[in-house]
């Protein structure tokens, strides 16, 4: 079985989302979301789609795992964190 590399595009994220699929959005307080270590390291760990936005500079992670998002939450929005708690976790 893969591990991750689920990121969608915006017209797969629109179709997820017009089928009720359901989803969280977690505003992200570190704004490196965009870079290069950060996209793989999402890559690596999320193992559920996800898209990437970029609202009036606010970037939003929308999740398609609660369990993803939950986690998330505890850190309070800091992707950094979260991913470099995880990147020792072994499948």
């Amino acid at each position: 079985m893969p591990e991750g590399g689920y990121r969608l595009t915006q017209f797969g994220f629109e179709v997820l989302r017009e089928i009720g699929y359901p989803h969280w959005h977690i505003k992200i307080k570190n704004t490196e979301t965009k870079t290069g270590a950060v996209l793989i390291a999402m890559d690596r760990y999320l193992e559920s789609p996800y898209f990437v936005s970029n609202p009036n500079g606010q970037v939003i992670l929308h999740l398609f795992s609660q369990e993803v998002a939950a986690q998330l939450m505890l850190y309070d929005g800091e992707l950094s964190a979260f991913l470099a708690a995880h990147s020792h976790v072994s499948h």
